[in-house]
């Protein structure tokens, strides 16, 4: 009776299911760039890889306002001559380099009839530059804005935006009493941008 009672101990034993082992938990990694290290694997030997963390933190500015830019005629005498013109404003923000924010502003003014006068301004206009050490991962605040128009007066026209969009307002003067494009004076063809605040994320390289 107790050899029967001693194999069914050494059967149950062999028998008895052992837990695995626990999974052994993966690294943080941050921006997939080698993490915190850890034990060596993507982060190199022991944390080599994670030397930086590629911290993301927010910068909020208000560039310096864009006053009086004058378009260059491209068509056309220099007058419109109280036919319109039609006016295409367009401003946009790109990041350059990885580290510069740049405003591509375009303004475009044609007349309505005659000898169709015609006048472009199409330029990058650097606005902000990161500091040694961050780059610029991405732009959060609006990085777009368009206004078209049909001029009606000599005066100049004030467009006002809301605090959402990226500029506060343009202010844009297109047909005026003499000639409009050419001398970049009061009495010609401009515009002015007028900024709201900008965010952008700044990323510790």
């Amino acid at each position: 009776m107790a050899l029967l009672l001693t194999m069914g101990a050494l059967f149950y034993t062999g028998c008895k299911r052992v837990p695995p082992e626990p999974p052994t938990p993966s690294p943080t990694v941050v921006d997939g760039t080698g993490g915190t290290g850890g034990s060596g694997g993507t982060g190199g030997t022991g944390g080599t890889g994670g030397t930086s963390n590629n911290t993301i933190t927010p910068h909020t500015f208000t560039p310096n306002n864009l006053i009086k830019l004058c378009p260059q005629r491209i068509g056309g005498d220099r007058d419109f001559g109280g036919h319109g013109p039609n006016v295409s404003i367009s401003v946009s923000l790109q990041v350059s380099g990885g580290s510069v924010l740049r405003a591509h502003v375009q303004y475009h003014l044609i007349e309505t009839q005659t000898d169709w006068t015609e006048a472009r301004y199409d330029e990058y206009i650097t606005l902000y530059t990161a500091p040694a050490g961050k780059a610029i991962s991405e732009i959060t605040s609006a990085d777009y804005l368009n206004y078209n128009y049909t001029d009606y007066s000599h005066s100049p026209l004030t467009i006002s935006f809301n605090s959402q969009t990226l500029a506060s307002k343009f202010i844009s003067n297109g047909d005026t009493s003499g000639n409009d494009v050419g001398n970049c004076t009061d009495d010609d063809a401009y515009l002015s941008v007028y900024w709201n605040p900008i965010t952008v994320q700044l990323r510790t390289l």
